[in-house]
C-alpha cells in the first residue's frame, strides 16, 4: 500500500489575503485533507487491530 502524506494544509493567514473564490477553495482543501488524514488514520487503527 503506498502511503499518503494527508498532513499538508493551507495556511489560513494566507488565505485571508486571497481573492473570496481562492479562500474557499483552500478552505475545501483543508477540509478534504482533514477528512483523508481522519479515514487514514481509522484503516490504520483497523489493520494493527486485526494483527
Amino acid at each position: 500500500m503506498c502511503k499518503g502524506h494527508y498532513d499538508h494544509r493551507i495556511d489560513e493567514n494566507a488565505m485571508t489575503h486571497s481573492a473570496k473564490e481562492f479562500s474557499e477553495l483552500g478552505r475545501a482543501y483543508n477540509d478534504m485533507a482533514s477528512d483523508l488524514q481522519k479515514e487514514q488514520d481509522l484503516r490504520l487503527h483497523a489493520e494493527e487491530d486485526t494483527r
